[in-house]
């Protein structure tokens, strides 16, 4: 996955400034979800052999949880498709850790306004993403004396 900023948007498609680059892409590139705006962060993807803008990134939506604390309660959207990247960090900064999943919210209508967490690309047997009523994700930290951070991505 790669990350950048929108400069410019043209029809259908964005021309991004690639984190790490100090110039925009000449290219623009075609978007697989809702149209960002110039100033949003983007992921970009390889599809069939050609880059597609595939998420926006919206900063607000990740959190630190720092050592000590065991949980993380976040309260989403309805009716909204996340991506959930859930990290935890040595002292060293080397990650321990990390847990990725698709997080989808119900309708406002539906009962019990429940959270769905579909995990993968897991290790092990720890399931720290879980889902709750009320449009609601929890973090249970699996180690607590670790630094850990949630990054959710709308899709």
């Amino acid at each position: 996955m790669i990350l950048g900023t929108v400069t410019e948007i043209s029809l259908a498609e964005a021309r991004v400034l690639i984190d790490g680059e100090s110039t925009p892409t000449t290219k623009y590139y075609k978007c697989s979800c809702k149209m960002p705006s110039v100033g949003d962060r983007v992921t970009i993807e390889e599809k069939n052999g050609s880059y597609v803008v595939t998420g926006i990134l919206d900063n607000s939506l990740r959190w630190s949880i720092p050592s000590g604390t065991s949980t993380l309660t976040v309260t989403l959207k309805p009716e909204t498709v996340y991506f959930a990247i859930y990290s935890e960090f040595a002292n060293d900064n080397n990650v321990t850790a990390s847990r990725m999943a698709m997080v989808t919210t119900a309708p406002s209508t539906y009962p019990s306004n429940t959270t769905m967490v579909t995990e993968f690309a897991t290790t092990g047997t720890s399931k720290p993403i879980t889902g709750l009523t009320n449009f609601q994700i929890r973090i249970n930290k699996i180690t607590v004396a670790r630094n850990g951070y949630l990054t959710l991505i709308k899709m």
